[in-house]
Order: structure tokens, then sequence, then C-alpha cells
């Protein structure tokens, strides 16, 4: 028998049935998006009146201090980078191909202004009902004395991005951007002049008190200070964790007086200042999404927004956050039980049930890593897997989490639980990102991931091996396994079986990239993947034939209760199902056309279904 691939074509016999062919299923969406948008910017007009803008034309606004958001979002594709708002009634708002837009009815009606420029706006401040600039790509820097009737373009004798925009007056503004840009005008913007920032750092954010007080911040943790209307800048440490192995990025400041700051930041950093940025405190943080700006409300009340629909807020001037809003993608979902289950996303999303689905809550990883894959042996023990080596363990139900790799260990060299095979392949790939993970018993483990990572745990986690293979070196991106011996990898247009327990591989060359695979004993298990790629085998990984999914988009998961009857979800809200083994899928109707990602039953419980934007659904 060929030890490679055959790809069988289905004889006529089998029925062909296309995503047209919906069979009814009571699926239930548990858990819907707040909003499908990352939010940019936030501000506020009073402490009861501001907008938030983002992503895909989203526009929201409050009327009672963000006890509410309303909906005012324009037919725009692309994104709205910066408000400005002078008065409950007056706001304006910029964004990519020159785009301004202007309402003076709270909101009611956006209208767009001529912005003279077809360049992305990145930054807009106006210091009245009539003064304003906005600023972006190439050093655009435009300004009106009307309102936005007219907008009109200034020199700025430079090329770099234009990032921040704080207008003090009708004469009185800064600007920061790419390079450590300063720039300052007091004549109304007839000349812009440089001004030393003593970083080259992109500033991506300003903020003034008045003419003379203000900040700037930006990559690598740059921040800035200045007393004197620029003409010194001063240096401040703002501390900055380093998740990623570099200082992260300040994307957004705002100052309330001259002691109190908030800065946001990449991975859901925050910090916080009481003497005016002499000392950062780093706080704890309430998501780990980039956070994209920040805005004082009030004296207490205190807002930040970011990506996934991430909205912050503080009601004790900054000092602890509680998520408003959050919206992540969910990759991966595992029931231990009927009640208690556990799904993962970007940036350590990591949600938790103990009451058959009706409430998730978030649970702390500790990573501000990418989540790829979750499971569990027991309503205790669990392991996660993630980018840049992440394994993350529980021993108590997700109370606490621990990452059993160091993420600035990229050669492994303090990893104490890790022992490489003889080829010593494992020391150089075990910082690279591990995509699956699978536990056959609750003593045999697998784990999977980038160029061909390939771990084994004997012991329930204790401890992993390497079981590299000289013939495989893709990505790997999931694993399924029956018992101790039988396990089957799948990834980049490659599927690798073993039956002794990871000591040989026997590598099947195929055509599509697979996503994932699902082993329901040692002979039964199906792989699915891109473009609607549905493959089955029968004898335990040895051959593999192509079964008619009838959809042309991705699939990611399945799962199987039996031989028989097995479901697979993917792109746009598919999900199909089976009863014959695959011979025939029938598409159901989930109800949602958010991207599925996962798809898992607890033994004796519901099949749940995870996705795009936070989606959850049951059935």
């Amino acid at each position: 028998m060929n030890r490679y691939i055959r790809l069988l074509a289905l004889v006529s016999l089998c029925v062909l049935v296309t995503f047209s062919s919906i069979s009814l299923a009571d699926w239930e969406i548990v858990r819907q998006p707040v909003r499908e948008a990352n939010f940019i910017a936030i501000n506020f007009a009073t402490p009861t009146h501001g907008w938030i803008v983002g992503s895909n034309g989203t526009i929201l606004r409050t009327i009672n201090g963000g006890e509410a958001w309303q909906d005012q979002s324009v037919k725009h594709p692309n994104e709205l980078n910066a408000v400005s708002s002078v008065d409950p009634m007056t706001g304006w708002i910029a964004g990519a191909k020159g785009l301004i837009l202007h309402t003076a009815n709270g909101g009611k009606t956006w209208m767009p202004q001529s912005s003279m420029t077809e360049r992305t706006l990145n930054a807009i401040s106006f210091a009245d009902a009539e003064h304003g600039w906005a600023g972006g790509d190439g050093g655009q820097i435009i300004y009106t004395a009307d309102g936005g009737q007219t907008w009109t373009k200034q020199e700025t004798d430079t090329n770099n991005e234009i990032k921040g925009i704080a207008a003090i007056d009708a004469n009185t503004a800064w600007a920061v951007g790419a390079g450590g840009t300063i720039l300052y005008t007091k004549d109304a913007g007839k000349t812009w002049v440089f001004q030393t920032s003593g970083t080259a750092s992109t500033l991506d954010a300003v903020s003034f008190l008045d003419a003379k007080t203000g900040w700037a911040s930006g990559g690598n943790g740059a921040m800035v200070f200045t007393s004197d209307s620029g003409k010194t800048w001063t240096t401040q440490e703002s501390n900055v964790p380093n998740s990623n192995g570099m200082p992260e990025p300040i994307w957004g400041i705002d100052f309330l007086d001259a002691k109190l700051g908030i800065a946001v930041c990449e991975f859901g950093v925050m910090l916080r200042t009481v003497d005016g940025g002499e000392t950062w405190a780093v706080l704890e943080r309430a998501t780990a999404n980039q956070l994209r700006g920040v805005t004082f409300a009030s004296a207490t009340d205190v807002w930040a927004v970011g990506n996934f629909g991430t909205l912050l807020r503080s009601t004790d001037a900054g000092a602890t956050w509680k998520a408003v809003y959050s919206n992540n993608d969910l990759n991966a979902v595992f029931f231990a039980s009927p009640e208690q289950g556990w799904a993962v996303g970007p940036a350590g999303t990591l949600l938790h049930t103990a009451d058959t689905g009706q409430t998730w809550e978030t649970q702390g990883s500790g990573s501000v890593f990418d989540l790829f894959d979750v499971n569990f042996v027991d309503t205790k023990k669990g392991w996660v897997a993630g980018s840049n080596g992440t394994i993350l363990e529980t021993m108590d139900g997700g109370k606490t989490w621990h990452n059993i790799m160091d993420p600035s260990d990229e050669g492994g060299h303090r990893a104490e639980r890790f022992e490489d095979d003889p080829s010593g392949v494992l020391r150089n790939i075990i910082g690279l990102g591990t995509m699956g993970v699978f536990f056959a018993t609750p003593n045999i483990g697998w784990a999977v991931g980038e160029v061909g990572k390939m771990l084994k745990s004997e012991n329930g986690g204790k401890t992993w091996i390497g079981k590299a293979s000289e013939m495989v070196f893709s990505n790997l991106y999931g694993v399924s396994g029956v018992g101790e011996m039988n396990a089957i990898l799948v990834g980049q247009n490659m599927i690798v079986t073993t039956t002794d327990g990871g000591n040989s591989w026997m590598p099947n060359f195929v055509g599509p990239v697979l996503h994932d695979v699902c082993m329901v004993d040692t002979k039964n298990a199906w792989a699915v993947g891109e473009g609607g790629a549905i493959m089955y085998t029968n004898d335990g990984g040895m051959t593999w034939i192509d079964q008619v999914s009838g959809v042309n988009g991705n699939l990611y998961d399945a799962h199987f209760d039996n031989a028989q009857e097995g479901w697979v979800v993917g792109d746009k809200g598919v999900i199909l199902h089976t009863t014959d083994g695959g011979v025939t899928w029938l598409g159901e109707s989930s109800g949602t056309r958010y991207d599925l990602h996962g798809i898992h039953r607890a033994k004796g419980g519901d099949l749940w279904v995870v996705g795009s934007w936070g989606v959850i659904l049951k059935n």
C-alpha cells in the first residue's frame, strides 16, 4: 500500500450536497459582539457627552456619561482615526482618504467637509467652534478658521507622518509624529517650527494643559514633557513592560491637570502618574488588547478604547479599570463537563463558564499573546497553546494560569520542563508558536506548532519531550490522539501520523492547508482546512479520502460524537453536519455570518461553537 496519500474521488453514487442544502438545527447564539469594530479614539465634550470612533465607519455617542452608547455609524469602509468636540452638539471626525465629518446637532447627522487632501488624516483638534487643525500622512497639516467650512493646507517642511495634534487656542497648537517629530505654531499655522523632542521614536499622541505644559508619547515607550512651551523637552521614564522583548508603544495619553495623567499602550498596558510624569506606575491590566485612546471625562471618570471593540472605564481617576466591552475573536472552545467550559482567543483572551454557558467571565491568563487552542483532562487540570512558544497550564480550573515556557527564552535554555530528542531540534524551535494541544489520556498529551514543532507529555504535563521528525518542517496547526500510541498532526500541506507514541512518524503530503483534525478511534479521523477541504481516513491515517463539503470557504475545526455523526465549522457561519461518516454533509443554519473557529461537546452536554468577534453558539 502506498504510504503517501491517495486522493480518492467519490463515485457517482455518493450524493453531492452543496451548502444551499440546509438542515434546520436548534443553534442558539448565546454571546453576540457588541460592535464589530476596532475603537481608535474617544473624546468627551462634557462629563456626560462623548463620542467613540473606529474602523468600518464606527461612531458611538453617549449623553449619559457612558451608561449607554448610541450608534451613529456612517457608511464608510475605512477607519475613522480621531474625534474632537467643543460642546455636546458640535464635533469633527478625521479619517482615511482625507475624510472629515462634522456635526452641529449632536451627531444626528454627520456631514462631510472638503479637506482639500486625499491623504489619510490621523489627528484632529479644535480649540473652539471655529479654529482647528487636522494632520496625517506625508506631514500634511490642514487648518480651518470657520468651523471647517473651508480647510487650507499649511507648510510643515516635513514628510513625517503626523500622528497627534493638540490645539490650545486660535493661534497655538502642537503636532507630533514619526521620527520623534514635534511641530509648534503660535501664529495659527502660518509657520510651524520644529522642536527637539529628544527621541527618534514615532510620537503617536500629545496632551497639553495650556500654552506651556504638555506631554507626548509613542514608540518604544517614549514619553517626553515640556513646561516651557516646548523650548525644552525632557525625557520621562515611562516604565512600560517588555511583553514581547521590547518596550510597548504608548498609543494614547491624556492629563487631567499638571499632576494626574493616564497613558495607554500595546497589549493592554496602562500607565498612571500622580506627579506630572516624574514617575509612572504600571496598572493591573483589564485587557491585553491594543489600547488606542484615553480621555478624562471628569476628575474621576476616565475612558479608554482599543482593538476588538474594547471599551474600558475607571471611576476612581484611573487607579483601577474594568472592561465595559470587549469582542475578541475566539479560536477554540473546550468543555470539561456540561457546566465547565473555556474559550481562548487573541491577546491572552481566556473566557470561562461554570453555569453551562449562561454566563462567560474573563479569566486572567497572565499572557498577552494570541491563544489558539485549549484542552482539559478534568475540571481542574488544563492547558492552552499560544504564540511565542506559549503553553499555559492550570491545576485549579483556571483560577490561576502559569506559562511553562518563558517567552523571552527563545532557545529554551531555561525550559526546565522540556526535554529535547537526540536531534536537538527542539531547542531551536521551542520559542516558536504552539498552535495546538490535545490530551488523549490524563497522562498522554501532545502539542504542535510552527516549523514542525512536536511535543509529547507522558506524565500529565509535568514534562514535555521533543518528538521531531526530519521530514516534518512545515507549520503544524492541529493535533488529535487516541490512547497512548496513536496521534495525527495536521498543518501546512501535511498530515503526520504515529502509531508508536511518536517514536516514528509517517508524513503524508497533501494539497490543502489543514487547520485541525479529529480522531474518534484508532481507525477513523477527519481533517479540515482551507477551500472547504474535508479529508477522511478509516485506516488510522495510512490513506486519506477527499470528502465533498459543498463549500469553498475555509473550515477550521471538527467534532465527532462517534464514527458516524460529526460537525465541521468554518467561514461565514458555516456549520456542516454528517450522520453517515461524511459520505454526505448538510449545512445547518447557524444564525450568524461570523467566521466560526472552534467546536466541542462535553460528554453528556451541549455542542458549543465559538468564532470571530467573540460569538458563541450552542446546540
